[in-house]
């Protein structure tokens, strides 16, 4: 029961100072579910051993972090709306663990869900891009930026890269999908507990207030409450909480417990709807993104941002 104690109280400074220094971070990312999860086991054991005041005392613990399950982290209704007029688009975005599962039944897992744009962190694998894109079409161009890879079923016009180190690597993609400029950052954040991940995502909304994407997609490696993230620039909102609703967690894929996965929405933008969905092919859900895009000016890349042409194949120099 000690212990139990000692976690919820680490658990509320996380929540309170989340990702303030790195070491909150840490407390930050003790995860709702599972403290939730650890409170109701303990008292289930405790009525079995007839101890009562513990069970009751477990039990007050599990109160506050199911709150935050069901009503800060989540949200289980959404309302729908009626499309503006606009151009509808979905876009994936997919961790897809380097492919290890298998490169072809993430394709043909990806191909099923029929999308305009599809981002794919970690797709690092070492296979043929012109071959990869045919399983989901013809009509789709693929490029590969960094360790991610981008496919449009349309025009993928060749773009910057922002920014590369080891706590951030950002990419600025355009494309032409349904007719309509299509403006996307897609971006990784480093994985390393080492680095505090507030000062990347910082860096990240830098360029994008100076750039002004319609979407910023990616892995972020951070909870969608860090400090990084919660304000977002202005005229920008997250597709979950816009569009989605359910279990909003997208790591680990089967027991899904942190909502490190991010698709953040422009002004451009109208959210229709907005889904996780699990697969036994990548340690990720991926993130579907249906929305309406209104018409504007051409995109222009990030004032300063000197970033590195990618060649002709997509790869970065």
């Amino acid at each position: 029961m000690l212990l139990l104690c000692l976690l919820f109280l680490l658990w509320c400074l996380g929540q309170v100072l989340r990702d303030l220094t790195w070491l909150t971070a840490f407390l930050f990312y003790i995860p709702s579910p599972l403290l939730a999860g650890l409170a109701i086991l303990h008292g289930v054991a405790c009525l079995c051993k007839r101890s009562p005041r513990n069970a009751l005392l477990a039990a007050g613990i599990a109160v506050l972090p199911i709150y935050f399950v069901l009503f800060v982290e989540n949200h289980f209704c959404r309302p729908r709306q009626e499309p503006p007029p606009g151009t509808r688009i979905r876009l994936v975005h997919w961790n897809v663990y380097r492919g290890r599962l298998g490169v072809n039944a993430v394709m043909r897992r990806l191909a099923n869900e029929n999308a305009h744009i599809y981002v794919l962190s970690e797709g690092n694998w070492e296979v043929d891009i012109d071959e990869t894109r045919k399983v989901l079409g013809e009509r789709y161009q693929g490029r590969r930026v960094g360790d991610m890879l981008v496919f449009a079923r349309g025009e993928l016009h060749k773009r910057k890269r922002l920014v590369k180190h080891e706590g951030l690597r950002l990419y600025d993609i355009s494309c032409r999908v349904q007719n309509t400029n299509v403006s996307l950052y897609v971006a990784d954040v480093g994985s390393s507990l080492l680095i505090a991940r507030k000062h990347p995502i910082e860096e990240l909304f830098d360029f994008v207030r100076q750039g002004q994407p319609d979407l910023v997609v990616g892995d972020f490696n951070a909870p969608r409450r860090s400090r990084g993230l919660c304000p977002l620039p202005p005229n920008y909102s997250h597709a979950y909480e816009s569009a989605g609703s359910g279990w909003s967690y997208s790591w680990p894929s089967l027991c899904p417990v942190y909502a490190i996965d991010q698709c953040i929405a422009g002004s451009r933008v109208t959210p229709l709807r907005y889904r996780l969905k699990t697969s036994i092919l990548s340690d990720h859900r991926m993130q579907v993104f249906d929305l309406v895009l209104t018409p504007a000016g051409t995109h222009q890349a990030a004032p300063g941002a000197e970033g590195m042409e990618l060649d002709r194949t997509g790869v970065t120099p």
